[in-house]
C-alpha cells in the first residue's frame, strides 16, 4: 500500500489493531475481486458530462475515484456480500437504484435513488427524494435533505461541527437522530429530537479500494510475465486460437496497435481438455466491433483477458465473454454487454455489465520483477492495518480520496 501523503479528514470511532493480510499475493486479490465484484475501477465510473446512464451492473461495484450514475441499477441481481457500491471519491447519482449498502469516501449527492440499505458517507450528504431502508452515517460537514427523503433507520452525524438541514424535506422521520455535541440541527417538528449519545457504530467499509488497486496493477504485470505461453499474432479481424494444453492455458496475443477485432474463436486441439484460459493481450487503442466470442469448451467464468499495457479499449455491438482486466485503460463501451468481471481504470458508456462469478484459473503466484518468472512457492505474507468494526479513515492521496478500513480485501 502506498503511503498517504495527507489525511484531510480523520474519524476514529473504534480501536486500531495490527493483523496479517487476509490475502498474501496480488493474484489472491485479483481472484477475490473478480469473483466478488462485477466492476472494479482504479479511476472513475463515467463523468459529470457522460454518467453511467440507463443501464446496469448486475453485481457489486467498487470505484477508487468518483462515480457518476444516472438512471442505472447497481447490483441489480442482488449479489450477496457487503458493499453493493463502494466509492473512494465522490458519488453523484440521479434515479436508478443501489441494491444493498453503499459506502462513499467523499461527498454523496443523491436524487430519487432507490433500494439503498445502509449508507455511509465520509464527506457531506445531499439527498433529494428516495428511500434509505436502513441507517445513514455522515462524517462530513453537512447533511441536506429535501424533496421527501425517507430514512427508515437512524441518522448519525459523526463529524465535528456538522449541520443538519431538513426543513424542506417532507419525508418521514428517522427512527432516531444522533449528533455530536457541536452539531447544528435544523430540527423540524415532525422529526424526533436529536441525541448526543447511543448512536450505532459506523460500519467499516468492506474493501480498501486504493490498496486493492495497487495489487491489481501488480497482478496484471505478473500475468504478462508467465512462462510457457503460446504466442499468437494478429492484425485484427476474427482471431482464431487453438488451445494445446490440458488444464490452464496461457496465450500471448499480440495485436497491432489501433486494430479492429471482429471476433474471437477458441477451439481445443484433439484430446485436449482445458480448465482455464489467460489471454495476455499486447496492443493499445484496440477496437472490438461486432462479431462473436466463441470460447469453445470453456465457460466465461474461467477466461481472463489481461490487457497489461493498453490505455484505450473500445467495445461496441458485441457480447464480450470473460473477465476483462485492463488496469491502465479507459474502456469505452457504446453498445452490448460484458459477461464477466470488468476491472479497468475508467469505464465510460452505457454498455451493460452482467455478473459472472470468476472461477480461479490463475497459476501459483509469480513475483513481478524477478526477471525469470520464478514461481514463489511460499508467498511472503504482508502486514496491514486492520481497523475495528467502527473505524473509518478517510483521506486524500494526491487528488484522490481513499478509504482504509477493517478488511483489506472482500
Amino acid at each position: 500500500m502506498r503511503p498517504i501523503k495527507h489525511l484531510s479528514k480523520l474519524a476514529i470511532l473504534a480501536g486500531l489493531a495490527f493483523a496479517p493480510s487476509a490475502f498474501a499475493t496480488p493474484y489472491d486479490t485479483l481472484q477475490s475481486i473478480a469473483g466478488s465484484y462485477n466492476v472494479f475501477l482504479l479511476g472513475n465510473l463515467g463523468s459529470a458530462a457522460a454518467p453511467f446512464q440507463n443501464t446496469d451492473s448486475q453485481g457489486r461495484v467498487a470505484v477508487a475515484g468518483n462515480a457518476y450514475i444516472n438512471g442505472s441499477a447497481i447490483n441489480g441481481n442482488n449479489v450477496s456480500g457487503d458493499g453493493a457500491l463502494i466509492v473512494g471519491g465522490n458519488l453523484s447519482q440521479t434515479g436508478g437504484s443501489i441494491a444493498g449498502n453503499a459506502y462513499v469516501g467523499g461527498n454523496a449527492t443523491l436524487s430519487n435513488t432507490g433500494s439503498v440499505q445502509n449508507l455511509v458517507v465520509g464527506g457531506s450528504l445531499t439527498d433529494s427524494g428516495g428511500t434509505i431502508g436502513g441507517n445513514v452515517f455522515v462524517g462530513g460537514a453537512s447533511t441536506n435533505l429535501s424533496g421527501g427523503v425517507t430514512i427508515n433507520g437512524s441518522l448519525s452525524l459523526t463529524g465535528a461541527n456538522s449541520t443538519l438541514n431538513a426543513s424542506s424535506n417532507g419525508g418521514s422521520s428517522p427512527s432516531a437522530i444522533y449528533v455530536t455535541a457541536s452539531s447544528q440541527v435544523n430540527d423540524p417538528s415532525y422529526w424526533t429530537a436529536a441525541k448526543t449519545s447511543g448512536a450505532p457504530a459506523t460500519p467499516a467499509t468492506p474493501l480498501d479500494v486504493f490498496g486493492s488497486s495497487t495489487d491489481i496493477t501488480n497482478a496484471s504485470t505478473s500475468l504478462t510475465a508467465l512462462s510457457g505461453a503460446t504466442n499468437v499474432s494478429s492484425t485484427g479481424g476474427v482471431i482464431n486460437i487453438t488451445l494445446s494444453k490440458n488444464g490452464l492455458n496461457v496465450i500471448d496475443l499480440n495485436i497491432t496497435d489501433g486494430a479492429t477485432i471482429t471476433g474471437i474463436n477458441i477451439t481445443n486441439a484433439n484430446g485436449i481438455t482445458p480448465t482455464g484460459l489467460i489471454i495476455n493481450v499486447n496492443g493499445n487503442n484496440l477496437n472490438f466491433n461486432g462479431g462473436s466470442f466463441s470460447l469453445g469448451s470453456l465457460s466465461n467464468s474461467s477466461v481472463l483477458f489481461n490487457f497489461g499495457n493498453a490505455t484505450a479499449i473500445s467495445l461496441q455491438n458485441l457480447a464480450f465473454e470473460g473477465a476483462l482486466l485492463a488496469p491502465l485503460a479507459t474502456v469505452n463501451f457504446s453498445s452490448g454487454h460484458i459477461d464477466g468481471a470488468l476491472i479497468a481504470n475508467t469505464y465510460m458508456g452505457p454498455g451493460q455489465i452482467n455478473y459472472v462469478g470468476f472461477n480461479d484459473p490463475l497459476p501459483t503466484y509469480q513475483a513481478s520483477g524477478s526477471g525469470s518468472g520464478t514461481v514463489v512457492a511460499t508467498p511472503e505474507p504482508e502486514s496491514i492495518f486492520l481497523f475495528g468494526s467502527g473505524l473509518i479513515v478517510l483521506g486524500v492521496y494526491g487528488r484522490r480520496r481513499i478509504i482504509m478500513t477493517t478488511a483489506a480485501y472482500a
